[in-house]
C-alpha cells in the first residue's frame, strides 16, 4: 500500500492523513519520507506519527526510549568497570 500525497497539502489535512493511516489496522507501519513541505512543521508531525507502527524511528517517544536505554547501559558499563 502506496499513500502518495500531494505537496500543496495543509498542516492540518496532512496531519489528519497520518493520524488515519497511524489508526488503521490494516497498516502494520509506514515510513514517513522527508524532506516535508516547508510550510509542514517537522516535529508537530513527528509528534503525530503512531510510535507502535513507527518504522524508522522518528516519535519522540521512541527516540526517547531509545535514550533512556542508551543511558541505562551507559550506568552498568560504568557499574561493571568499578
Amino acid at each position: 500500500m502506496s499513500n502518495f500525497i500531494s505537496e500543496d497539502i495543509s498542516e492540518a489535512d496532512f496531519i489528519a492523513e497520518l493520524e488515519k493511516i497511524g489508526n488503521d489496522d490494516n497498516v502494520d507501519g509506514f515510513l514517513l519520507l522527508r524532506p516535508l513541505p516547508s510550510h509542514i512543521d517537522d516535529d508537530l508531525v513527528g509528534m503525530k506519527i503512531n510510535p507502535k507502527k513507527d518504522i524508522d524511528g522518528v516519535s519522540p517517544i521512541l527516540i526517547l526510549g531509545k535514550f533512556f536505554i542508551l543511558k541505562k547501559i551507559v550506568l552498568f558499563l560504568v557499574q561493571l568497570l568499578q
